[in-house]
């Protein structure tokens, strides 16, 4: 709107010279000197006030400078103008991140598309019954849809007040319920995935109805008071030892299967063999071999029984 007003200046100073050099001639040269600055400088601020720019993941609200009212959106990128006196209300549409850690600072601060806020306090189920308090970071990563800017501006005025108002505190609120449903040993050790997939299903369903959608929940890092710790290392050790044990046990099942198998197949082998030694058999291979031998000119026969000298010469 600045620019649009200075080019109102410039253009009557540049009529104002326009009359000056023709009314008067010894001012004309400075008069029509002066119209022609002017009369430029007023272009370029037109062109400056009325030209825009839309980059990649870049989205803006069209508004008037008078009334602050919605005049339409610009979606996708690439360049144009507008007219002088409307205002641009940029939105960010690529990813934007929520990170919640550590005990230092105060309430939850947008800057450049990021919150940063302290780790956050949760209630999971105790050791030995009730519940205990945990100690999270974590990280959100979510996108706003283009077509949902314009509702977000009439009704917020802002990406950064929408994100302060809606989505951290639908963050903070279903970063708190869901972890109640887990133990403190499920949360931080075996189920902790899915207490980040439960989350991340629970804020898009949430949210879904604002054009947000979130592709990211991380749990970083889950502290527990220093009684709790020394009770969920204790429970964490037994569980390591049952685990081995429990290794040992199997491997000592394989083992003996295995064991029974190499002892059956020997037993197998044995019956096979035994089988194929039995009196027809060998009957059978004494027969073959005396075939053998005849054929080769080594066998001489002599009646059963007989005790003398043989002669084998030829």
């Amino acid at each position: 709107m600045f620019l649009f007003i200075l080019a109102i200046i410039l253009a009557i100073i540049a009529v104002v010279g326009v009359f000056v050099a023709t009314s008067s001639k010894d001012l004309r040269f400075g008069a029509i000197i002066t119209t022609a600055i002017t009369a430029l400088g007023a272009i370029i601020a037109i062109f400056f006030a009325t030209f825009y720019a839309n980059g990649v993941g870049e989205a803006k609200v069209k508004v008037s400078s008078v009334d602050r009212q919605v005049v339409g959106t610009v979606e996708e990128p690439g360049s144009g103008f507008r007219a002088p006196w409307e205002d641009f209300v940029e939105f960010d549409l690529f990813s934007q991140e929520l990170l919640f850690a550590g005990s230092d600072g105060g309430a939850p601060s947008y800057t450049g598309g990021t919150v940063n806020g302290r780790e956050i306090t949760v209630s999971v189920g105790g050791v030995s019954g009730g519940s205990t308090q945990a100690q999270v970071d974590m990280t959100f990563v979510y996108s706003v849809n283009a077509d949902a800017i314009k509702e977000i501006y009439s009704e917020y005025r802002s990406q950064e007040r929408f994100t302060e108002q809606i989505v951290t505190r639908q963050v903070l609120s279903i970063s708190r319920q869901v972890p109640s449903e887990y133990s403190a040993i499920e949360f931080r050790g075996s189920k902790r995935g899915e207490a980040e997939t439960r989350i991340l299903d629970a804020l898009n369903e949430k949210l879904g109805k604002y054009g947000v959608e979130f592709s990211a929940v991380t749990i970083q890092d889950v502290r527990f008071s220093e009684d709790v710790e020394k009770s969920l290392t204790s429970i964490e050790q037994a569980n390591q030892k049952a685990q081995e044990a429990e290794a040992n046990q199997r491997t000592k099942e394989v083992e003996n299967e295995t064991l029974i198998a190499s002892a059956q197949a020997e037993a197998d082998a044995n019956k096979i063999l035994s089988q194929s030694l039995s009196a027809p058999v060998l009957q059978q291979r004494y027969l073959d071999t005396l075939a053998k031998l005849a054929k080769e000119g080594n066998l001489v026969v002599v009646p059963e029984g007989f005790n003398g000298l043989v002669n084998v010469g030829k």
